[in-house]
């Protein structure tokens, strides 16, 4: 009975550690996939940025003529 016991108490601290793992990786691959997002994001702002910059620029060129 104490092996079984014993037996059970190592899978459950195994499982525990899979568990653990498991949860580390997939918070990291969160944290990549967020830092990308944000990348993209910030990419997208500063075309839209540019982009409006330009029609700005363009429009106040078209009043002048």
């Amino acid at each position: 009975m104490a092996q079984s016991m014993e037996t059970g108490m190592t899978a459950t601290s195994t499982n525990r550690s899979l568990y653990s793992v498991a949860n580390e990786d997939d918070q990291k691959k969160s944290k990549a996939r967020i830092e990308l997002l944000e990348k993209k994001i910030r990419a997208k702002d500063q075309l839209f940025e540019d982009a409006l910059s330009s029609t700005v620029a363009g429009a106040c060129g078209c009043g002048s003529g």
